[in-house]
């Protein structure tokens, strides 16, 4: 009997061991877990656009990413379209981002939305993708269902969170 308990006991920890190692959350998962620890800092990363005046900024961390360049650029609401700032003022925005932990910052408001991309890489049939979200409320008839699951359309995440598929 002792050997049998020990038997079923090595097993269940053998079964364990497999999932611990070889599982892989889904894109959805990690695109979930990536906002519950992140989207309060991207809300109050876009009121420091906004009171910048800007429509979109795109920097990198240079300290942090092995990338020899140095991204760091701003544009203010145009028409017919934005116009790029020479010199943006961004270093409220940056400090805000280090602090919190995050080394990329490319957004754009687009309508009453905002664009949040490259926030995150993940897998996908042996290609990288970057994470793309909106924050907002998106086109309603772009949200992801069976008649609509090819690429660009939303699935939402958290409120007023959508990942773009």
């Amino acid at each position: 009997m002792r050997r049998i308990l020990i038997g079923v006991f090595v097993l269940v920890v053998l079964i364990l061991a497999y999932f611990i190692f070889t599982y892989k959350p889904s894109n959805e998962q990690v695109a979930k877990d990536f906002l519950k620890l992140h989207k309060n800092h991207y809300e109050q990363i876009f009121k420091l656009t906004e009171e910048k005046g800007y429509v979109s900024i795109q920097w990198r961390d240079e300290e942090k990413i092995v990338s020899p360049s140095t991204v760091k650029l701003a544009w203010m609401r145009g028409t017919p379209k934005h116009v790029k700032v020479d010199n943006p003022d961004l270093e409220n925005i940056i400090k805000y981002s280090r602090d919190k932990d995050l080394t990329q910052i490319w957004i754009r408001k687009f309508e009453d939305n905002w664009i949040v991309m490259k926030a995150f890489r993940y897998q996908e049939g042996g290609d990288y993708m970057d994470g793309i979200f909106v924050f907002g409320n998106p086109n309603n008839d772009k949200f992801c269902s069976p008649q609509l699951s090819a690429s660009k359309c939303y699935i939402e995440v958290s409120d007023n969170w959508f990942m773009v598929k």
